[in-house]
This record gives C-alpha cells, structure tokens and sequence, in this order.
C-alpha cells in the first residue's frame, strides 16, 4: 500500500493528470483476496466537457473538489463484475450522472443503483468520441474494454495487469503468483482470467476487435501504466488468445 508521505499527497491532491485536457487518474487502496492492492479511477472529460468516470473508487472530499472543477460528471461507469464497489457513493453524490454497468453485474450485485448495461456498441454520448467492447467468454470475470480515440488511450480493468521491477508495494502473495508463472515484467491477465473459458472462440474474437483499436497507451486498474508501445504489448499479454496478429486501424469518428 502506500506510503504514508504518498498517502499524504494522493488525499491533498488524489486526480492527476494523464493526458493533458483530456485523461485523468486517480489511485485507490482496494481489499481483495485478503491482499491490499492498488487499484485506478479514470476519468475522461469529452468533447462537451462532461466526465466520463471509469471504475471509481472512494468519493474522498479532495477527490470531489478536484472532478467539480473538470466538469459535471454524466457517466458512471462499473466496466467489470469486479470493479462496483464505490458506484453507489459516486450515484448519490451526482444523482443527475447516468450509471452504466457491465454485462452480468446486476445479476452479481442487485443492489448496485439503477443504469444502463453496456454493450459492444457505445451511446450516443461517447460514441463519436470513445469504442468500446464487452470482453466474454471467461468462466468468472467479464468487463468492458474502451478506447479513447483522440489520446490513443486504451483502458482496462481486469485483461492487463502489469507488475514488475518497477512497481510497488506489490503483495507478496501477488508477486509470487507473477513470478511461478512467468509473468513478472509482462504485462498479463489477472489471475481470474487463469480459471477458464466458457468461450475461447468468443473471447479470442472480442480481444481482436480490440487489437484492431490503433492505441498507443493503455490505462491499467492495477499495476504499472503502459505509457507507449501499448498495442504490441497488449498483443503479448493475450497472444494465449489471439496468437496471430491483428493490425490495428485507425478510427474515424464519423464513421461510428
């Protein structure tokens, strides 16, 4: 977990920039498996000034001033049947914002405020602006993979995680996991992609479609940030799935 100097300055000013003018993050402790992990909230401000938040975590006062001055948040976005925890605290604190789910979540987490379930085709709000794809197929976990055209920026939740010799405060536990498997300094998919597929063939299909997204960074919810080269290296951390290569093209928003 963090430092307590870094935990000082990630409470006094949590949302930093990514992509100037355009992408924001904002790192979050999360409790998972009996692990203390690091997780990322994205936040995309669109054409019209509107926040798009991607896997929010805790809503802290700091956190709230700083979204306030980016713009009026319209769309909550759960983009994976393990990243929800703090959608309910982000819905009522903008009760006027849109929530959208990932597909099998409300079947999962009944409780979660009323939204929409995503698809593989974006709304009208983003669609001229962000792609998106559900990843299925997998026996356990499922998320929405989005593609933010004008930063080239790919985001993801669970499908990439990448720890190495350059991360932090990595869990022993997790950091023996990469290790016996091979995967440390490889960006890789969580370890409850590992359990299976229901679908190989879908999964391999919804992951080329992603592939075929010309993107140059990726936005990971746990490990380190891939801040260039991101296309090859997405292709690495599926090639399990998708062992051919998929030249990406490049998107015209008004083609969407």
């Amino acid at each position: 977990m963090l430092s307590r100097e870094e935990a000082i300055r990630v409470t006094e000013t949590p949302l930093r920039a990514f992509v100037p003018d355009r992408l924001w993050l904002c790192e979050y402790g999360v409790r998972y498996g009996g692990m203390d992990l690091e997780a990322r909230t994205t936040v995309v401000r669109l054409a019209n000034g509107d926040l798009f938040v991607h896997s929010p975590g805790p809503l802290e006062p700091a956190l709230q001033r700083q979204v306030a001055e980016l713009g009026r948040v319209a769309h909550i976005v759960a983009p994976g049947t393990f990243h929800h925890y703090h959608v309910r605290t982000w819905a009522d604190a903008h009760p006027e914002a849109q929530v959208w789910l990932c597909p099998g979540l409300r079947r999962k987490r009944p409780g979660l405020p009323a939204g929409r379930e995503l698809s593989d085709e974006a709304p009208p709000a983003w669609r001229d602006e962000i792609e998106q794809v559900v990843l299925r197929g997998a026996r356990v976990i499922a998320e929405v993979l989005f593609f933010d055209r004008s930063s080239r920026t790919l985001i993801v939740t669970d499908s990439i995680e990448y720890y190495g010799d350059r991360s932090r405060n990595v869990p022993w536990l997790l950091r023996l996991w990469w290790v016996l498997f091979r995967k440390w300094n490889r960006p890789s998919p969580a370890p409850e992609y590992g359990m299976g597929f229901r679908d190989r063939g879908l999964a391999r299909r919804c992951l080329e479609h992603a592939l075929g997204w010309d993107f140059e960074r990726i936005v990971l919810s746990h490990g380190d940030l891939i801040e260039r080269d991101g296309h090859a290296q997405a292709a690495r951390a599926w090639r399990h799935l998708v062992p051919e290569p998929v030249a990406p093209h490049v998107s015209d928003p008004r083609a969407a």
